[in-house]
Order: C-alpha cells, then structure tokens, then sequence
C-alpha cells in the first residue's frame, strides 16, 4: 500500500450500489466532506478521489462490480492509481493482492469485528423478514435448521427463538457447537443430518456457511414446505439448480443489510470511514511537537533495508516512530537481508515482523522496485540501514539490487532519497563516496558520528533519532544541520 499524497485530490467518490450507498453519501455530506456520487465509475471520475467507496458487497458473482454489470473487477481495478484508499465489504483476494501490487490503500468493512457485528444484526433480520415472506407457514412453533453458529448465525439463532421458533444448529467446529449448546440450543453435525431430516419435519433451513451444505441427497429427504434462506457469500451453500427443478422455495440472500435497513448500513459504514478520517487527523495533531509541525503525516516514505545487520533493531524502531508520526511506509529489502542469518536473528523472522508492523507487501527484487519510477508512489526513499557497499554502488552508478533499484528509480522523479549510513569503512574507502553523494542533488544524509573511535576508526553510524527530522526538511529541500555530530 505505498500512497503518494501528489497524485490525487481530497476528496470522496460513493459509488452506486444498493440504497445504503446513497444515504452513505448523504451522512458524509452532512459532515461538510467533499462527496461525489457516481452512478458509473470509469477511470476519469475516480482519478481525482482520494477515497473511493465501492458498493457493498463489493461483487456478488466474482466476476462484476455489484450493480455494475458491464464492469468487471479487472477494469474496475484498472481505474485505480497509486495512492488512493478503496473501501468495501467482503473485498476479493484478487482486489487486496492488486492493491498491495499497485500501491492502493484499502480497507474491508467486513475486517472490522465491531461493523460485522452490527451488520450481522441488520443481516439477520433481512433473513427473518425473507423467510416470512416466501413461507406458507409461521415461524413460531416452526423447526429451523441453522447451518453455523459464527457472528451471523448466532445473531439469527437469537432473533428467531425470541419469534418462538424451534431452533436445529447444525455446526462441526467443537468449540461453536459447545458456544450454541451453553445458550441453549439443540445441536447436530453433519454425518447426522439426513437421518435427523427423515424424522423431523424441518420448515426453514438458514445458511451461513459459505460451502456446499444443502445438496441433493440432503434436499429430497426435505419437507414440502420448505424454505431455505441462504445468506453465505455466493454461490451460497445450497443446491439452487435442485430446488428450482423440484420447485422448492430458495434464495441465495446477500445485501440484506442494503435492502431491509439500508439507512442503519449506512450509518455503521459512515462511522467506520469517519473513524479512519479521525484517526488521520490524530496522527497529524501527534506531529505537533514544541510549535513545530511536522510532515511526516500522509506521506509514503519507502524503507530500504540493508545487510548492516547489528543496525536492524534500530533501524525497526525507526520505523515503528514513523508509523507513530503518520506515516505509510512501504519496505524494501536488500538479498543480502532476504537470505543472510546472523547473530542478531533470522533475517526471514525479520522481514515478516517488519511487513505485520507496516501492513505493506515488502518489495523484495529489482523486477518489483523498478515501478516505482513511473508511479511515483514515494514521497521520500530511506536507505537504512545503509551500508557501504550500498554506498559506494549508489555512488558509481551501479544498479544490481533491489535496494538500488528502488533509489534509482526513486531519484528519477527528482525526490528525495536519505541515507542512514552504518559501515566499518566509511572513514576509509567510502570516505570519498560520501563526499560524492553529499554533494548530489536530492540526496540527503541523516547525521552520523563515530561509534567507536578507539576500535573501529574508520566506523561512522547515523544517529538514528533524528531520523524523522532529516526526512521532514529534505522534504523541503534542506540537510539538515549539523550533519557530523
């Protein structure tokens, strides 16, 4: 998710979804925000947003844009630029894993543990009133065959016994059938499901289960009267081509929410974009330090990691203060740290702690960071650790690493790029190699010292704790002073 503030404007694009979409973008409106509501996305309509909210669900078929059925997820996907924050429900891996490739920030309702609870409450009763609707017969003093007992389902298990039905869970993970059992609720599996059918006049069955649960051999053993309601994610969990053959009544249901309390929805996903933008504004007001604002806050600060290795615990806490200031940034790692252990630890340990801090898909090869140049998605590059090798490459020109690559392709959009040098020789061989790069434009250097005089004289290692300070001015252009301290 490597964002670059340059490339899109402050504002919010709602797209048409089901109704929820439209009081979505009334609440936000009502919060003084910039808000378009696009009937039909294309690529010129979202190139200004900086915020795009996509329908919820983001697609009922995996293959279309829900209630966009000329536009399918990869030239939805293909509207989309660096820098820019998706949002939406149930959001595919194929959209994450794009977004993580192209630098696209995004954020899955569904993801949230407090916004799925509230939707499975809006859920549910979209299911209560569905089976109401398409049944013959009452729900009170009816048997119902609940199929999982997750957020969704223990929410409708409540809800219809409070309707004085007679409530089957059917649930094979051990610790939910014991969960439904301690709130009082008959339990069955699987194996037992078909004898259990055969004796027991079973009306409504609901599913919440995204896999095969109601198939053929399990639906011909079913009452006549019976109504299935499956709210799992499509396809579902039920053998729709045999129920409409046999003229058995049953629905595939997502988007209940949208269609049976659409102006709650939207008020649960206003709350959760309004909390995001909120949290935006904390991490700047954080910046503020002694009347000095500063502007780290929004920016993607690419990360690059070198082979220095007694550096990295530094170099990490590095990164977690500038997580703290507001910052988006997005790792880069040398093959010398992908595929050398040492003393200070696994180096594949550490690259995946350094991804979970970030939340950003690691940059690993040349193939990777040559795309940076063209989608100028940083705002600012920092190489650190930075170590002599790497130094003395990037002074000569010499491009064979990610790390390298990512600096050349950095410094191509005429952007800042900073170095945190740690290395034995920098007094020695690299001495002239500082010099060089000292004095090229757009290069800056955060100040560096001897750590050991005595043994390592030609030792020289950034001060790592100005860090922060060094990338706010070379921002503006300026080194930072004093540089030798």
């Amino acid at each position: 998710m490597c964002a670059s503030s340059e490339h899109v404007t402050d504002h919010i694009c709602v797209i048409l979804g089901d109704s929820r979409q439209e009081y979505l973008a009334g609440l936000l409106r009502r919060e003084y925000l910039p808000v378009s509501f696009l009937q039909e996305p294309d690529k010129e309509s979202l190139a200004g947003c900086s915020m795009i909210i996509a329908p919820t669900p983001f697609t009922k078929d995996q293959k279309t844009v829900f209630s966009h059925p000329k536009l399918t997820i990869d030239d939805f996907l293909s509207f989309l630029r660096p820098g820019q924050m998706l949002f939406g429900a149930n959001l595919p891996q194929k959209v994450r894993d794009y977004c993580s490739k192209h630098f696209v920030g995004f954020f899955d309702f569904m993801d949230d543990e407090e916004i799925a609870a509230k939707n499975a409450v809006a859920t549910a009763e979209g299911a209560v009133c569905e089976a109401i609707a398409h049944s013959p017969v009452n729900l009170e003093g009816s048997s119902c065959l609940l199929a999982g007992y997750g957020r969704c389902g223990r929410v409708l298990a409540k809800k219809l016994k409070a309707l004085g039905a007679e409530i089957i869970i059917l649930e094979s993970d051990p610790a939910r059938q014991n969960l439904a059992k301690k709130e009082g609720f008959f339990c069955i599996q699987s194996h037992a499901l078909s004898r259990f059918l055969e004796e027991n006049p079973v009306l409504f069955f609901f599913n919440t289960a995204p896999c095969p649960i109601f198939g053929e051999k399990i639906l011909e053993k079913t009452h006549p009267d019976i109504t299935i309601i499956d709210i799992a994610s499509a396809p579902g969990g039920t053998d729709f081509d045999y129920c409409h053959k046999t003229g058995k009544t049953a629905l595939l249901c997502p988007g209940l929410p949208g269609k049976y309390a659409p102006k709650t929805s939207a008020q649960i996903l206003c709350s959760a974009v309004l909390a995001y933008l909120s949290s935006l504004e904390k991490m700047k007001s954080k910046t503020s330090k002694g009347g000095f604002l500063m502007t780290l806050a929004g920016k993607t600060i690419g990360f690059a990691f070198t082979g220095s290795f007694c550096t990295f615990s530094a170099a990490e806490k590095q990164a977690a203060s500038l997580l703290d200031l507001g910052a988006n940034i997005q790792p880069v790692f040398s093959a010398n740290v992908q595929t050398m252990d040492s003393r200070f630890g696994s180096t594949s340990e550490y690259i995946k702690h350094i991804t979970s801090l970030t939340g950003n898909k690691p940059i690993l090869t040349m193939e990777e960071a040559e795309p940076i140049g063209p989608s100028a998605c940083l705002d600012i590059l920092l190489i650190a650790p930075c170590t002599g090798n790497t130094l003395a490459k990037l002074a000569n020109g010499i491009t064979d690493t990610s790390v390298l690559m990512a600096a050349k392709a950095h410094l191509r959009n005429q952007k800042p790029l900073v170095i945190s040098i740690s290395t034995n020789d920098a007094l020695g061989m690299n001495f002239k190699n500082i010099g060089l790069l000292y004095n090229t434009k757009n290069i800056y250097f955060v100040p560096f010292g001897q750590d050991n005089p005595e043994k390592k004289p030609n030792s020289l290692i950034a001060r790592t704790e100005l860090t922060a300070k060094t990338l706010e001015l070379a921002l503006e252009g300026k080194q930072i002073q004093p540089v030798i301290v």
